[in-house]
């Protein structure tokens, strides 16, 4: 805060100290602390930084259930770019010791496109939408976002159901080697090993200490098979949340 002259607050609350104490002495000192009341009452405004106007009235979060038991949440704000999302409540901790590593293997396999997007096709669309797309597994959820133009909401989240309902698992086969040589030398940061590291001595007898940077042992033994028992477990309707934020209207999201 600032008075009107611009002399910060702080030096205000000095001067009425100042006042306070002029009086505290007695009769001698009033004309003083008058002098400095008067010069003060010149200063009467004052002025304020505050956040954008439109974050005066924002719209609320509108949470809608699907009959299928899909959630779908939203909150309509301006702009012209919106971001849109699935996420799934299943991640490295769901996997078991016969399908360690099938989260990461289903994060990886999603960019290499599906049945209706070849990867190929996925990569031409979402730059042609001027869009971005991110696909990341974490210990407890996944999610799937992608950015785009307010015009092309309903075609990103198109993109995003079909990547979570029909992800190219089929292409664990020829995918495989070069994602496991990928994840052996990604260099990954030093904090984030450290954190996965101490969560796994913490959780060390429950499935939160699987890894979610690697290595994921016996990764190599996934098959198909564990992929889509995996996802045949945890990627269920009451497991997913679509979320949209931006230039979205709820209603045409439910559609």
């Amino acid at each position: 805060l600032e008075l009107g002259s611009g002399r910060p607050l702080v030096e205000s609350v000095q001067e009425l100290r100042a006042v306070s104490k002029d009086v505290r002495h007695g009769d001698g000192t009033q004309h003083a602390a008058a002098s400095r009341l008067a010069r003060m009452g010149g200063r009467r405004g004052y002025t304020q930084t505050l956040t954008e106007p439109t974050a005066w009235n924002q719209a609320p979060v509108v949470v809608t259930t699907l009959p299928n038991g899909v959630r779908v949440a939203s909150k309509e704000t301006f702009g012209e770019v919106a971001s849109v999302g699935v996420y799934v409540n299943a991640g490295t901790r769901d996997a078991t010791k016969e399908s360690a590593g099938a989260a990461y293997l289903i994060e990886q396999l999603a960019q290499t496109g599906t049945a209706k997007r070849p990867k190929g096709k996925l990569e031409a669309e979402v730059e042609s939408m001027g869009a971005t797309l991110s696909v990341s597994a974490g210990r407890e959820q996944t999610s799937y976002s992608m950015s785009v133009l307010k015009g092309d909401v309903k075609q990103g989240v198109d993109i995003l159901s079909d990547l979570v309902t029909k992800p190219g698992l089929g292409q664990l086969a020829k995918e495989k080697e070069a994602i496991l040589r990928s994840l052996e030398e990604k260099e990954m940061p030093t904090r984030q090993v450290m954190d996965d590291r101490l969560h796994a001595c913490a959780w060390r007898d429950c499935s939160l200490s699987n890894s979610t940077v690697g290595p994921f042992e016996g990764i190599e033994a996934v098959s198909e098979a564990h992929l889509q028992a995996y996802m045949a477990a945890n990627y269920t309707a009451e497991n997913m949340v679509v979320v949209a934020s931006g230039p979205v209207k709820h209603e045409e999201l439910v559609k």
